[in-house]
């Protein structure tokens, strides 16, 4: 209810225009980067990469918007927005996937079912060693 929105909202982590950051970020909630970020982000809640924000290292969160530069891969338990400023330069994994005209996005993208990345965790040894069916592959770079 309402003392989880106050929690969120006091909680939330801005990174400034001017402001770089090496190193990996952890934080329980929202993240915003609009400056730039060398390392790892990771939240239980979301990412919003702005538009003259870089970040260099993997991102993983609930939502993800990129209208910014991220070079290192993504993975998006609820859903993944590029919007036409964004650039994507690794792989993505989502159950739900935006790219909008003028975003770009190079790598590979995996879908999963929504909530499958919940246990990531727990599964991550045996996802690295399945290698993700070569038709979902194929699918996927046909649709760009």
């Amino acid at each position: 209810g309402e003392e989880e929105k106050m929690e969120t909202t006091q909680a939330e982590t801005i990174v400034g225009i001017d402001v770089t950051i090496k190193g990996n970020f952890k934080s329980p909630s929202n993240i915003t980067v609009n400056g730039t970020v060398k390392g790892q982000v990771d939240t239980k809640a979301d990412v919003t990469v702005g538009e003259k924000a870089t970040v260099e290292g993997s991102i993983q969160a609930r939502k993800v918007t990129v209208s910014g530069t991220t070079k290192g891969n993504v993975e998006a338990r609820e859903s993944l927005e590029i919007t036409p400023t964004g650039k994507i330069f690794g792989d993505i994994t989502t159950s739900n996937l935006m790219i909008q005209s003028g975003a770009i996005f190079v790598g590979k993208s995996m879908m999963v079912e929504k909530g499958e990345l919940a246990e990531q965790e727990e599964t991550e040894e045996e996802t690295e060693d399945a290698a993700p069916a070569e038709e979902e592959l194929v699918e996927e770079e046909v649709m760009q």
